[in-house]
């Protein structure tokens, strides 16, 4: 049988990964494999010491859905203690991917900041128009105060006149 055919796929429960931190590993394997081939495969694609490993069918289970009967897959499981190294079934990202992350992250901040340049010169020109209105506003209420105290001191002139 071919290396590549006997391990199907690891077994990955809350119970496996317990039992990872003491270099026991669970894999589903091929129903017509044994013993000596899980060993030489677990080796040759991991690149690991293989210290035991143990075998066991799994039976199907009944199983329903609604209304409809049927069964679980029956398959082989086997479960591999290891001696000297470690499986890694989460790789973590490359040198390249963690430098691209980098960079794209740096490229956000930059933009951030060019935004957040941009919008305080916005605000700095609305400001400086607000204030433009307001002592705008200020000068004609002044002329109005103004022209209205001309106004009452033409009036008290012209009685102050009249008077006499």
């Amino acid at each position: 049988m071919n290396i590549n055919e006997i391990i199907k796929a690891p077994l990955l429960t809350e119970k496996t990964h317990l039992q990872m931190s003491e270099n026991v590993y669970t894999f589903k394997v091929d129903r017509r494999t044994n013993r000596a081939e899980v060993k030489k495969a677990v080796e040759h694609i991991f690149d690991v010491k293989v210290a035991k490993v143990n075998i066991f069918n799994v039976p199907k289970k009944p199983k329903k859905l609604g209304r409809f009967h049927g069964f679980t897959n029956a398959y082989k499981k086997a479960i591999v203690t290891i001696s000297q190294g470690l499986i890694n079934f989460y790789p973590e990202d490359t040198q390249e991917e963690k430098e691209e992350k980098l960079r794209a992250e740096q490229e956000i901040k930059a933009k951030e900041t060019t935004l957040r340049e941009k919008a305080k010169k916005i605000e700095e020109k609305v400001a400086k128009k607000l204030a433009l209105k307001s002592k705008s506003i200020t000068k004609v209420e002044e002329k109005e105060v103004k022209s209205t105290t001309k106004e009452t001191a033409d009036a008290k002139v012209k009685k102050a006149t009249k008077g006499e």
